[in-house]
Protein backbone atom coordinates (compact mmCIF):
# COMPACT_ATOMS: atom_id res chain seq x y z
CA UNK A 1 0.00 0.00 0.00
CA UNK A 2 2.96 2.76 0.78
CA UNK A 3 4.73 1.73 -2.18
CA UNK A 4 1.67 1.84 -4.58
CA UNK A 5 0.83 6.03 -2.66
CA UNK A 6 4.85 6.36 -3.11
CA UNK A 7 4.66 5.83 -7.33
CA UNK A 8 0.87 7.55 -7.49
CA UNK A 9 3.31 10.90 -5.53
CA UNK A 10 6.09 10.77 -8.24
CA UNK A 11 3.43 10.43 -11.05
CA UNK A 12 2.07 13.43 -9.65
CA UNK A 13 5.47 15.17 -8.91
CA UNK A 14 6.39 14.16 -12.55
CA UNK A 15 2.89 15.34 -14.05
CA UNK A 16 3.62 18.96 -12.13
CA UNK A 17 7.16 19.24 -13.18
CA UNK A 18 5.76 18.93 -16.85
CA UNK A 19 3.05 20.95 -16.48
CA UNK A 20 5.41 23.56 -15.04
CA UNK A 21 7.42 23.42 -18.15
CA UNK A 22 4.59 23.57 -20.18
CA UNK A 23 3.19 26.60 -19.10
CA UNK A 24 6.74 27.80 -19.35
CA UNK A 25 6.98 27.72 -23.10
CA UNK A 26 3.47 28.88 -23.48
CA UNK A 27 4.34 31.96 -21.61
CA UNK A 28 7.82 32.35 -23.32
CA UNK A 29 5.82 31.65 -26.97
CA UNK A 30 3.19 34.13 -25.62
CA UNK A 31 5.44 36.97 -25.24
CA UNK A 32 7.41 37.01 -28.54
CA UNK A 33 3.95 36.63 -29.93
CA UNK A 34 2.93 40.16 -28.32
CA UNK A 35 6.45 41.71 -29.31
CA UNK A 36 5.88 40.38 -33.29
CA UNK A 37 2.40 41.88 -32.78
CA UNK A 38 3.75 45.10 -31.34
CA UNK A 39 6.05 44.99 -34.60
CA UNK A 40 3.01 44.66 -37.03
CA UNK A 41 1.04 47.25 -35.45
CA UNK A 42 4.22 49.47 -35.65
CA UNK A 43 4.58 48.97 -39.30
CA UNK A 44 1.05 49.25 -39.88
CA UNK A 45 0.95 52.71 -37.83
CA UNK A 46 4.21 53.67 -39.82
CA UNK A 47 2.59 52.64 -43.13
CA UNK A 48 -0.87 54.54 -42.57
CA UNK A 49 1.51 57.86 -42.05
CA UNK A 50 3.53 57.16 -45.42
CA UNK A 51 0.10 56.94 -47.06
CA UNK A 52 -0.93 59.67 -45.83
CA UNK A 53 1.98 61.41 -46.21
CA UNK A 54 2.27 60.48 -50.08
CA UNK A 55 -1.33 61.87 -50.14
CA UNK A 56 -0.54 65.26 -48.84
CA UNK A 57 2.50 65.61 -50.77
CA UNK A 58 1.24 64.66 -54.30
CA UNK A 59 -1.82 66.69 -54.02
CA UNK A 60 -5.68 65.79 -53.54
CA UNK A 61 -5.90 64.25 -57.19
CA UNK A 62 -3.07 61.89 -57.04
CA UNK A 63 -4.37 61.14 -53.47
CA UNK A 64 -7.34 60.21 -54.50
CA UNK A 65 -5.88 57.61 -57.34
CA UNK A 66 -4.01 56.11 -54.68
CA UNK A 67 -6.95 55.40 -52.50
CA UNK A 68 -9.10 54.81 -55.90
CA UNK A 69 -6.37 52.01 -56.43
CA UNK A 70 -6.05 50.85 -53.04
CA UNK A 71 -9.81 50.40 -52.84
CA UNK A 72 -9.79 48.47 -55.89
CA UNK A 73 -7.37 46.16 -54.79
CA UNK A 74 -8.83 45.49 -51.84
CA UNK A 75 -12.06 44.95 -53.60
CA UNK A 76 -10.13 42.50 -55.60
CA UNK A 77 -8.82 40.71 -52.64
CA UNK A 78 -12.44 40.78 -50.94
CA UNK A 79 -13.38 38.51 -54.29
CA UNK A 80 -10.26 35.97 -54.29
CA UNK A 81 -11.33 35.19 -50.25
CA UNK A 82 -15.06 34.62 -51.13
CA UNK A 83 -13.71 32.19 -54.30
CA UNK A 84 -11.44 30.45 -51.75
CA UNK A 85 -14.28 30.53 -49.15
CA UNK A 86 -16.12 28.99 -51.39
CA UNK A 87 -14.18 26.25 -52.77
CA UNK A 88 -13.51 25.09 -49.15
CA UNK A 89 -17.11 24.93 -48.33
CA UNK A 90 -17.38 22.37 -51.81
CA UNK A 91 -14.65 20.55 -50.44
CA UNK A 92 -16.04 20.12 -46.83
CA UNK A 93 -18.96 18.98 -47.83
CA UNK A 94 -17.35 16.99 -50.50
CA UNK A 95 -15.22 15.10 -47.73
CA UNK A 96 -18.36 15.11 -45.35
CA UNK A 97 -20.52 12.67 -48.18
CA UNK A 98 -17.14 10.46 -48.54
CA UNK A 99 -17.24 9.92 -45.04
CA UNK A 100 -20.83 9.42 -44.43
CA UNK A 101 -20.77 7.04 -47.59
CA UNK A 102 -17.80 5.23 -46.52
CA UNK A 103 -19.12 4.96 -42.89
CA UNK A 104 -22.20 3.03 -44.31
CA UNK A 105 -20.69 0.93 -46.08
Amino acid sequence: MVKENDEKVEILIQNSIALQKAVTVLAVNLDRFGKEIGKLLGFLADSAKSFETEEKTKGSAAGTAIGSDLVRKLDMLIDQNKTVAKGLVLLENYLRERIESSSRA
